[in-house]
């Protein structure tokens, strides 16, 4: 039977697509309605489908809406063209608008979604978006969000499980098609997007489609049907991500507020409440008791979390604890003891004063409940009114729920028909309006839900370019915030990323924006103006000459390059040194010395990156003498990506330090980084630590030679001997000198010869 629909659905897809005229196209997009579209007066299939009489029509209906449908939407969508609806009857866009509005709206919306990505300005735009707005206005959109959490009793579906299991992926491709669908809109139609598709009129109204399918599913609960909220919490969640929680919570909460009162749904006490009230659902309860306390004593967890995160963990945990008996007490007492022990040893280390106090007042509780006669843990709890409340939650409510709302029904209504709405942030027209709304950080904590194709990449490039036009703000702020609390490990390797790229950026010169002469010669100059009209007897004489005379070169061949300043070398300490602040300090919030080590390599790595870029600098010395010290207690980290990135700094040190500060200032260090290189060398188990270990021998072997070569043809070859006795042995440096190219020690000798006599006096001097 199902070969048979696909060659129904075959023959109506080349039937709309083929028509030769408009009669024909409205017969074959008749006939895709009869298939969707159930009517009473439905006698048996269309005229153009007569010949499958022996499909039943029922099933015939019910696996072409399931398996055919959305690909018909997506057919007729990519045919919306002009000229393809101006040959078209009247009735077309009729049928076109009963295909996606009573169709099954699951897949209608997702087609829409498609189509409105894939489209830029034009017919088609503007029809989908039309097509969208009578979606959403006919409360198609209530009944995708219903079909989600009504579980059907088809033979295919055996139980919610399999029921969550075959929605899964279409799920995602929902959540990310209704959460973002204002944001698309915006992007495609700027200025002309319809008032229904505004965030605060789209969320509200999406909120109330929501309360209408917890009402259905309440319904169906008390009717012993299976329904599933994963959906639509998935979707509240995504919502609240892209920031309409205060839309989506001004919406819902009211009319929560006075059900929960009447019913068993929906907030913390009524849902722990309802888990520990029945033996068969005893076992979910304390599932959730063990997830809290494992997320609540997760030394991580406890660094990023927010402070109302981790008041409501412990709301939950106080309200889960108030259920405890005395079977669970003696089951699972040696279990929730080792949940909790880790959990108050991250408390008490933490230097935020409300999470230490809630965390000593979790765990007292806790030990209390599960073992009364044994040993207590006492601790001298500060009491305020978050306590209070805490402690509150302990003594199990005879009636669940919130208070009930007064209302001021009395008082009478202001007019405010009037009143223009008033918004702190003004609309930005210019880039230089963002920027004074603080653009960096606004990127920086912005996430992909945009649904913006290489959201991360355009992100990371717009960060780049504020640190390169404003390198001094910028460096001072990401710098700052590497170290503060509520980021990621993702965030602050972006922070690391830009700098380093920034200070790359602004290392390099300029692009020119004069043209580029091409291969500029005085001799082609010369006889391009020779082949004007000669008026003396001079200028026939000269042209004789030049066109006689075989010159090999005659002045440059291309005009000087032009200098231009270092755009880094003002702000390179502001890249560098700030981000060397904090990283050993006990009250960071992140353990860079520990467990945090992938932050650590790459800050080493960043580092390294800004000191190449200051080359030539007058920062570069002090600069690389500090990442010297920095890299100092690292170089025996377990981490071997931290090794390894200490190597790559130390080989940046040799490579863009002066070789005269090196041996000068930074004898006794050098010295040290020596034996630790050779130590590494012969010791180190990593295979990328030994070569990168003989780069850095390398480099600073040639340091040495080259400036021992630079002191003796500049005559100071006593003071340079003195230098190497302290350094190292001078047949090292002898050793070099020999192993130079014939044609490198040829070229120096010449430079002696010509230079024979010492500098005059006041000349400068490199050494």
């Amino acid at each position: 039977m199902e070969a048979q629909v696909r060659a129904v659905a075959r023959e109506i897809l080349n039937g709309i697509q083929l028509a030769a005229d408009s009669d024909c196209k409205s017969q074959w997009l008749d006939a895709a309605v009869s298939l969707i579209v159930d009517s009473k007066n439905e006698k048996g299939l269309h005229p153009l489908l007569c010949h499958y009489d022996d499909i039943p029509i029922d099933h015939l209906k019910t696996i072409y809406k399931e398996h055919h449908y959305s690909r018909l939407c997506r057919k007729i969508l990519d045919l919306l063209t002009i000229e393809w609806i101006q040959t078209a009857a009247g009735a077309v866009n009729r049928q076109i608008e009963t295909i996606f509005l009573r169709g099954p709206p699951t897949y209608a919306l997702l087609a829409l979604d498609q189509a409105l990505l894939s489209n830029s300005q034009g017919f088609r735009l503007q029809k989908v978006t039309v097509l969208l707005e009578q979606f959403i206005k006919n409360d198609r959109l209530k009944q995708v969000l219903w079909d989600q959490c009504h579980i059907t009793s088809s033979s295919s579906v055996q139980s919610p499980a399999d029921f969550h299991a075959g929605k899964a992926g279409l799920w995602d491709e929902l959540i990310r098609a209704v959460s973002s669908l204002p944001d698309k809109i915006a992007n495609k139609l700027g200025r002309e997007t319809s008032d229904i598709f505004l965030p605060q009129n789209y969320v509200p109204l999406l909120g109330k489609y929501i309360l209408e399918c917890l009402q259905r599913c309440h319904d169906s609960l008390m009717k012993a049907q299976d329904c599933s909220l994963e959906f639509i919490s998935r979707l509240l969640g995504k919502l609240c991500l892209k920031g309409f929680a205060d839309i989506l919570f001004d919406t819902l909460v009211p009319p929560l507020c006075v059900l929960v009162n009447k019913d068993y749904v929906l907030l913390v006490q009524n849902l722990i409440g309802y888990l520990a009230s029945s033996q068969t659902r005893r076992h979910l309860y304390a599932k959730v008791l063990c997830d809290l306390l494992k997320v609540w004593g997760n030394a991580s967890t406890l660094r990023h979390v927010s402070e109302e995160q981790h008041l409501f963990m412990c709301r939950v945990l106080m309200v889960s604890i108030s259920h405890l008996q005395q079977a669970d007490q003696k089951q699972r007492k040696h279990e929730l003891v080792e949940l909790l022990l880790p959990g108050v040893q991250a408390h008490l280390n933490s230097t935020n004063v409300n999470i230490r106090t809630r965390g000593m007042l979790v765990a007292q509780a806790l030990t209390r409940t599960i073992d009364p006669e044994g040993q207590q843990i006492e601790f001298e709890i500060i009491r305020n009114r978050e306590v209070e409340e805490l402690e509150k939650l302990l003594v199990l409510p005879t009636d669940p729920g919130l208070t009930e709302i007064e209302h001021d029904d009395d008082l009478v209504a202001y007019d405010m028909s009037h009143d223009k709405p008033v918004t702190k942030v003004k609309t930005p027209v210019y880039i230089r309006d963002c920027m004074e709304e603080e653009f960096t950080k606004i990127l920086l904590h912005s996430t992909e839900s945009y649904g913006i194709p290489e959201f991360v990449l355009h992100r990371f490039k717009a960060m780049v370019a504020l640190a390169v036009h404003c390198p001094s703000q910028v460096a001072r702020y990401l710098s700052a915030q590497f170290y503060e609390r509520n980021y990621n490990i993702r965030q602050r390797l972006d922070m690391l990323e830009v700098l380093a790229t920034a200070a790359q950026e602004l290392s390099q010169p300029e692009a020119s924006t004069s043209k580029a002469t091409s291969r500029w010669s005085p001799v082609r100059h010369t006889q391009a103006e020779s082949t004007t009209n000669p008026e003396t007897w001079q200028q026939i004489v000269q042209q004789r000459i030049n066109s006689k005379t075989r010159r090999f070169i005659k002045g440059p061949s291309k005009p000087e390059p032009t200098p231009v300043p270092n755009r880094f070398g003002h702000v390179a300490g502001e890249f560098f040194f700030p981000l060397m602040r904090f990283y050993d300090k006990s009250e960071s919030v992140f353990d860079l010395m520990g467990s945090d080590s992938l932050v650590l390599h790459r800050l080493v790595y960043t580092l390294a990156i800004i000191l190449y870029a200051a080359i030539n600098t007058t920062a570069a010395s002090q600069m690389g003498k500090s990442l010297l010290e920095f890299t100092w207690g690292l170089r025996i980290h377990s981490d071997v990506s931290v090794r390894q990135a200490v190597l790559v700094a130390t080989s940046m040190v040799l490579l863009v330090v002066p070789g005269h500060f090196l041996l000068t200032d930074l004898q006794m260090d050098i010295m040290e980084t020596k034996e630790w290189l050779q130590m590494v060398l012969e010791k180190d188990v990593n295979t990328e630590c030994r070569k990168l270990a003989m780069q850095a021998l390398t480099l600073l072997d040639n340091t040495v030679a080259m400036d021992f070569i630079g002191c003796f043809f500049c005559h100071r070859i006593p003071t340079y001997i003195y230098r190497l006795s302290v350094f190292v042995p001078i047949t090292l440096a002898l050793l070099h000198i020999q192993v130079l190219s014939t044609s490198a020690l040829t070229k120096m000798a010449f430079r002696s010869a010509v230079i024979a006599k010492p500098p005059a006096p006041g000349v400068g001097n490199k050494y």
